[in-house]
C-alpha cells in the first residue's frame, strides 16, 4: 500500500509495475472518482457499483507496463469533477493511472502480489476502502481462479 508498494517493485516480483511521479499534482488528502476495471475480481466483492470514491493519499500512482494491463484492477478517473472532496490541483495528470494492481506468478513464477497506490486503511478516514484489503487477505485463495 502507498509506498510500501516499493518492497515488490524494488524485489522484481512487480512485473512491469513501477512508481512514477505525478508533475504538477497538488493533492491533500482529497477524496476521488476511481473507476474498477475488474468488477468481478475477490479484491472487490460487495463493492456494487463500478465507480467508486477512494482516498488520494500523496505517494504516486503506478505506471503499468504493456506486459502488465491487464492485471489492473482499479484507475483513478481523473481530472477537476472526479474530485469529490478535499484540495487537489493537477487532478487531470492522475486521468486512468492505475492504484491496484494484481500480479500473479510474482516470485519465481509463484504467488501473488496485489499493490495499492493509495492506502485503503488510512487512518480509519476511508472505511469504504478497508474492504479491499480485508478482501484481499480473506479470499486469497479465490485469486487463483482468476483467469490470467
Amino acid at each position: 500500500m502507498g509506498e510500501s508498494a516499493r518492497l515488490p517493485i524494488e524485489f522484481g516480483w512487480a512485473g512491469t509495475v513501477d512508481k512514477t511521479p505525478v508533475p504538477g499534482l497538488n493533492a491533500q488528502r482529497p477524496l476521488v472518482e476511481a473507476e474498477i476495471m475488474k468488477t468481478d475480481h475477490p479484491v472487490f466483492y460487495g463493492y456494487g457499483k463500478k465507480t467508486i470514491p477512494v482516498k488520494y493519499v500523496g505517494g504516486t500512482p503506478f505506471r503499468v507496463g504493456v506486459a502488465n494491463e491487464s492485471n489492473v484492477l482499479a484507475r483513478y478517473v481523473g481530472g477537476d469533477k472526479s474530485v469529490l472532496s478535499g484540495l487537489m490541483q493537477g487532478a487531470d495528470s492522475i486521468r486512468a493511472r492505475p492504484f491496484a494492481v494484481d500480479i500473479p506468478n510474482a516470485y519465481r513464477g509463484k504467488g501473488r502480489v496485489i499493490m495499492f497506490a493509495n492506502n485503503p486503511i488510512y487512518r480509519w478516514q476511508n472505511h469504504g476502502e478497508f474492504n479491499m484489503i480485508f478482501n484481499a487477505v480473506i479470499n486469497w485463495n479465490a485469486t487463483a481462479a482468476i483467469v490470467q
